[in-house]
Order: C-alpha cells, then sequence, then structure tokens
C-alpha cells in the first residue's frame, strides 16, 4: 500500500494559534505572496493588497485571528519566531495609521490563490501537495498493525519513530527541534495559566486557565515555572488530580 511520509515536526508545530489551519496555514500564504511580490517587483512598489477568505476561513476566521495571521503575514513577520506579547501592539499600530509596511505596481495587478489544507499547511492553486512524497522511511506505517509489526521485532516505538525521522535530518537535529517543541509547549502551558482577561478574537471568552491554576496550586507562592511545577506535584499524582489539572492545561493560550 502506498503510504505517505510525515515527520514529527509536520505533526507538531511551532506557531500562533489558535488553529494551524485557520491561523498557521493563512499566515503562511501572505508570507508566500511576499514572496511573488519580490519575484515580479519590489515591496516598494505595492500600493495595495487585497485579500478575500472563503469558506471556514470567512465564517471563524475572526475568532481564529485569520485576519490578524494574514496582515502579520503581509508584513513579513514569522509566525515561529514572533514575540506573541507584541502581536496586538502590532496591529493597534497598523489599525491607527491604517497602512502595512508595502507601498501600484506601474499599474499591473495579480491576484494567487491558496487553500490552508490543515496542519499548518498551505498549497497554491495550480501546484501540487505540498509535502515531500519521496522520502524512503526506514519502518513505513499506514495502520496501527503495522507500528505494531515493527515493534514485535524489538523495536520500542521511539525507535522506530527516531529511525524514520533519519530520512530527513541527522538524530541531533531531531533531538534539538523536539527539545524546542517541549520548550515552547511549556512556555505556552506557564503563559496561559497566568494570563487573565479575555481570549484573542474578538468574541468576548473569558480566560479561565488562571482562575482553575489559582484553585489547583492551593494559592501558594511561586516565582516560576520550575516552582510551578513542585508546588503542582504536592497535591499527588492520582489519576483524579491529573485530570482536574487537565482543563486549565488544555488550551493555555
Amino acid at each position: 500500500m502506498p503510504h505517505e511520509p510525515i515527520s514529527v515536526f509536520d505533526m507538531f508545530k511551532i506557531g500562533v494559534g489558535p488553529s494551524s489551519s485557520h491561523t498557521l496555514g493563512p499566515w503562511r500564504a501572505a508570507l508566500r505572496c511576499l514572496d511573488t511580490i519580490r519575484e515580479r517587483a519590489s515591496l516598494q512598489e505595492v500600493s495595495a493588497v487585497t485579500v478575500l477568505l472563503y469558506g471556514s476561513l470567512a465564517k471563524t476566521g475572526k475568532g481564529h485571528g485569520t485576519d490578524i495571521a494574514v496582515i502579520l503575514g503581509l508584513c513579513g513577520e514569522d509566525p515561529v519566531t514572533i514575540e506573541v506579547n507584541a502581536i496586538s501592539g502590532k496591529i493597534s499600530y497598523i489599525q491607527l495609521s491604517e497602512q502595512l509596511l508595502l507601498e501600484l505596481h506601474n499599474g499591473d495587478s495579480w491576484s494567487e490563490t491558496f487553500y490552508s489544507i490543515g496542519g499548518g499547511f498551505v498549497v497554491k492553486e495550480g501546484e501540487g501537495g505540498s509535502r515531500d512524497k519521496t522520502v524512503d522511511l526506514a519502518f513505513p506505517i499506514n495502520t496501527a498493525d503495522d507500528l505494531l509489526h515493527w515493534c514485535m521485532k524489538g523495536l520500542s516505538i521511539s525507535e522506530v519513530v527516531m529511525e524514520n525521522e533519519l530520512a530527513w535530518r541527522s538524530e541531533a537535529a531531531t533531538r534539538q527541534g523536539v527539545w524546542r517543541l517541549w520548550e515552547t509547549m511549556r512556555d505556552c502551558i506557564y503563559r496561559g495559566c497566568h494570563a487573565q482577561g479575555e481570549l484573542p478574537g474578538g468574541l468576548r471568552v473569558r480566560r479561565r486557565a488562571f482562575n482553575l491554576n489559582k484553585k489547583l496550586v492551593n494559592h501558594q507562592a511561586y516565582n516560576n515555572y520550575d516552582e510551578w511545577i513542585a508546588n503542582i506535584r504536592k497535591g499527588g499524582s492520582s489519576f483524579a488530580y491529573t485530570l482536574d489539572w487537565r482543563l486549565p492545561m488544555a488550551r493555555p493560550v
């Protein structure tokens, strides 16, 4: 059976949320549009940009930050490295100045259509899929039975995954990338459990994690992530206690 090789870093991506298809995808599409402009002219020659959103991007876009993602993408901001605490300020400045950092291109105009296909992947109309399907994996997996087959030969799941990741990069690079994913998740969770107010998106959804966290740590004092985790562990390791913590950590925006 033919298979489509997918890396760990296809499944887990660093980027501004809350949605890979509604936020990260449109952001990537905007960045690709900038690349086209650079190829055909220069950013300084552009006087106007029109963005049309269709389907679910139009229906739930603002709630998922699609508008903000497109604006920041057209400004050349990187969704992986942008300082999230600076996003509100950048958007406010653009709204007040009514300008992007783009400046007609000799009367010419053109359009491009991109499809956000999920997981942060973007496909330009007329192109094929964006993923590399030519990679040969050491242990190809299409079903759970395939994974079980390889593990019955003496390999753990993590060993199977690491061997497959070698098709894309070195083991050191994979370990470094996975560690960066963990650090980003850690920082996101800590930030989300200590932020008050409303979630971004304009839907006036109140943040719940702050008060839940305060209740679960029983108002104990701490100054950083390590001290916070130490306080959490004082509550034990039962399934019921772990489940109590699942909700505030489930969506730590």
